[in-house]
């Protein structure tokens, strides 16, 4: 085969080289089959008609594959529809098979009550037939129907359709059940009035998991904050006079019966009305009985769970007060059970929502009796009483109580607490103890502000809420602004103001104000970066948070350094944007701050090319119900300093500012008038001001004022009198005309010097009009 065979070779070992994982062994025997045959052919044999055969076999071969492919899946789909058929069949099969067996024990169970030949074990049977739950309810309703049952056999019915309600599916409160739930319902509260306590006790149990059950079901698709909607359960209860017979058996002397009774309460008690209700049939007075006289721990933990759940109802709380019943649940908390005292703090803390309760749970020495539960050695139960206590501080003469007992070292140790609960509830009991300025003090006394820094770092959003609302409470003493900055709590309230938590940048923005009243505070603001953060956020933040930051801002710009900042900070044009505030205190604080900014040269520079004057113009343009004398006194402050800069005594005259100034020389505001005064005061420095400020009336109403009583107001008025009579001889003869040469003579002899300085210094002014002259020489 020579050089041909050498090449076919290479062919086959080129073929074979293609390394594929999955097709290397059939290339390899593809290959020494294609070898084999072209080695059969001879010479005359080539590998391109050998090719050409083999790919027209693999055509053919997988033309017939696919077609075998469809006939076996057209066969497995017909396969696979008969099979759902089947099934369905099946089902269909099963229920009916149900159905029947239900329909025949129930024939069975009803021929032998006919015959009178009833049998324990078929009674027993009517919970449990197999079937769905809507034949497990007619069978339930069945039974409860029947007559002459043996009591015994009744017990072991409930006892079996109890659990059947305890672990009933969803499903059996569909609306095609609610009906059998409903006659249940009924007919249960029919039982119940037979004083039967071993079926009366099974049969409580009963209808508080169906009220359970059936309110579930109602609520269920409510969110977290919506108010308890009542379901038709509940609803036949109370129609039936449900509520009059459990308050009847919460008077057995059965206390099984009383505890059932009062579980029960709880559950079909769940709405605002149904609670008032209770109270009004005298089921508060029932229970507040119990508490007094029962000796049995069960029937005093739900006596109190049912006492808690009425207590949401303001109606009840007051109740409970009139009733007198703030005691008897005082006086739980010397129980040594958990569930009994956890449930005694709850009721407590509800009924101490209402302040004349806080005043009379005080008066049954109740706050000394919580205070001491703060050292049970249970958190629950520590945060519970923690609770009631945060409310009773509310209330003036408690926060005083809370001291005097002791209680506010004993919540300073509770913030060191490795339970949420407990933490939140003494720190929030701090923060209503804080409104008392002795008690601001003492936290810092006895070392509280150090905990109350680190829970600032809480994950917990309430937690910091009320570490940081105490904070605010405290820093209104000076000596805790100095603490506060001591023990490192500035940086972490400054940290505050980014929460996510409305309430937490509030108390944090309130905190960092009152800190700000101390001069070094403001000091450690700048170094802290806190200026920059109260100017960023001035357009980022709710009013609540903005009224405190701006105020910040305020007495922070008293500090020459804070005022750079500020401008450094692009804070002018926010500032300037504030003045469109909706609120009038955003726009006084904003205004002040560009008082006290603007008394530096630079400053000044920067808020004039901020179009500072014209903006400043329109605020004192505004409709006159937006102009507060604090407004006006600031606005005519700042152009006060503004028209100090050589170069913006023209540009404040173009603008309007002269006449909005002259203006205001007849405000009411003493204020305003000085500030104004002085404004034109620097303003007629400039030549061409003097002119205009005759033209538009101002030089009368300069003279006006000259018999004010306010000697800063005169200092400014004489001022620019004597401005405007400098080299104007147009002026200087209005004065005259207008009388003011009488009113400054007569200034000569005021008791302030810089008042006779400057009355000096314009009569000489006017003394360059030759009548001026002489009337002066011969005054």
């Amino acid at each position: 085969m020579g050089a041909n065979t050498n090449l076919k070779l290479s062919l086959f070992e080129k073929l074979y080289s293609e390394e594929d994982a999955d097709f290397s062994c059939p290339l390899y025997e593809f290959t020494m089959e294609l070898q084999a045959a072209l080695e059969a052919r001879g010479p005359k044999g080539t590998l391109n008609e050998l090719l050409q055969e083999r790919l027209d076999d693999f055509k053919r071969d997988e033309e017939q594959i696919e077609t075998d492919i469809a006939v076996q899946q057209h066969a497995k789909d017909k396969l696979l529809i008969e099979l759902k058929r089947t099934e369905n069949a099946l089902q269909v099969l099963e229920k009916k098979r149900s159905t029947v067996i239900g329909k025949k024990k129930f024939a069975l169970a009803a021929m032998s009550k006919v015959t009178g030949q009833e049998t324990d074990t078929r009674i027993n049977d009517l919970s449990y037939l197999d079937g769905d739950d809507e034949n497990r309810l007619q069978s339930f309703l069945w039974l409860l129907q029947s007559k002459g049952v043996k009591e015994d056999v009744l017990v072991k019915g409930l006892q079996q359709f109890e659990s059947f309600c305890i672990l009933v599916i969803e499903d059996a409160w569909n609306p095609a059940c609610v009906s059998l739930w409903m006659e249940i319902t009924t007919k249960l509260l029919s039982h119940l009035s037979t004083a039967l306590p071993k079926l009366q006790i099974t049969e409580l149990r009963i209808l508080s998991e169906i009220v359970k059950r059936s309110c579930n079901a109602a609520n269920q698709p409510r969110t977290t904050g919506h108010p308890q909607l009542s379901s038709p359960i509940c609803n036949a209860v109370v129609n039936d006079n449900g509520l009059q017979l459990l308050i009847r058996l919460l008077n057995s002397v059965n206390d099984e019966v009383k505890t059932e009774a009062a579980v029960c309460v709880t559950a079909v008690c769940n709405t605002g009305a149904t609670k008032e209700m209770f109270g009004q049939l005298g089921g508060i007075e029932t229970l507040i009985n119990i508490l007094n006289k029962s000796n049995s721990e069960g029937v005093l933990q739900q006596a109190l769970i049912a006492l808690w759940n009425q207590a949401m109802s303001d109606y009840n709380k007051t109740l409970v007060r009139t009733c007198n019943g703030l005691a008897p649940i005082i006086g739980m908390l010397h129980m040594d059970n958990d569930i009994i005292l956890e449930n005694a703090t709850i009721a407590l803390g509800y009924l101490t929502r209402d302040d004349q309760n806080k005043v009379a749970i005080r008066d049954c020495n109740g706050i000394e009796k919580l205070l001491s539960t703060l050292y049970y050695p249970n958190e629950s139960i520590q945060s519970k009483a923690a609770g009631a206590l945060w409310n009773c501080a509310s209330n003036a003469e408690n926060k005083a109580i809370i001291r005097q007992l002791g209680g506010i070292a004993t919540l300073i140790e509770l913030l060191y607490s490795s339970h949420e609960s407990v933490q939140e509830n003494a720190a929030g009991g701090l923060w209503n103890c804080a409104v008392d300025t002795e008690n601001k003090k003492l936290v810092r006394e006895l070392g509280g502000l150090q905990p109350l820094i680190g829970l600032l770092s809480s994950p917990n959003p309430a937690i910091v809420e009320n570490a940081s609302g105490t904070m605010w409470n405290c820093a209104a003493v000076a000596e805790n602004r100095v603490a506060l900055r001591k023990l490192g709590g500035l940086q972490p309230l400054l940290m505050l103001l980014w929460s996510k938590n409305e309430n937490i940048r509030e108390n944090g923005a309130g905190a960092i104000r009152n800190c700000s009243f101390n001069d070094q505070n403001k000091i450690a603001y700048r170094e802290l970066g806190g200026i920059q953060m109260f100017v960023e956020l001035l357009d980022k933040t709710s009013f609540r948070v903005l009224e405190k930051i701006i105020s910040t801002l305020l007495i922070c710009s008293i500090n020459a350094e804070n005022k750079d900042v500020i401008r450094q900070c692009n804070g002018f044009p926010r500032l300037l944007d504030c003045l469109n505030h909706p609120e009038v205190c955003i726009r006084e604080k904003a205004l002040g701050i560009l008082r006290n900014c603007s008394t530096t040269a630079e400053n000044r520079l920067a808020l004039i090319q901020c179009k500072g004057i014209p903006r400043l113009v329109e605020v004192l343009n505004g409709p006159t119900e937006t102009l507060s004398p604090s407004i006006k006194e600031y606005a005519a402050a700042s152009l006060w300093n503004l028209a100090r800069d050589d170069n913006s005594k023209a540009t404040a005259r173009e603008d309007g500012a002269m006449n909005v100034l002259v203006r205001l020389l007849e405000d009411s505001s003493e204020g305003v008038v000085e500030n104004a005064a002085g404004s034109l005061l620097s303003l007629t420095i400039n030549a061409d001001n003097r002119d205009h400020i005759q033209q538009i009336g101002g030089i009368h109403k300069l003279v006006t004022l000259l018999t004010s009583t306010n000697e800063f107001i005169l200092e400014n008025v004489v001022g620019a009198i004597k401005n405007c009579t400098a080299h104007n001889e147009t002026n200087q003869v209005v004065v005259r005309d207008l009388g003011g040469l009488e009113h400054l003579i007569k200034l000569l002899g005021n008791s302030n010097d810089n008042i006779v300085r400057e009355a000096t210094l314009c009569l000489k002014n006017m003394a360059s009009n030759e009548e001026n002259n002489t009337l002066i020489g011969t005054a």
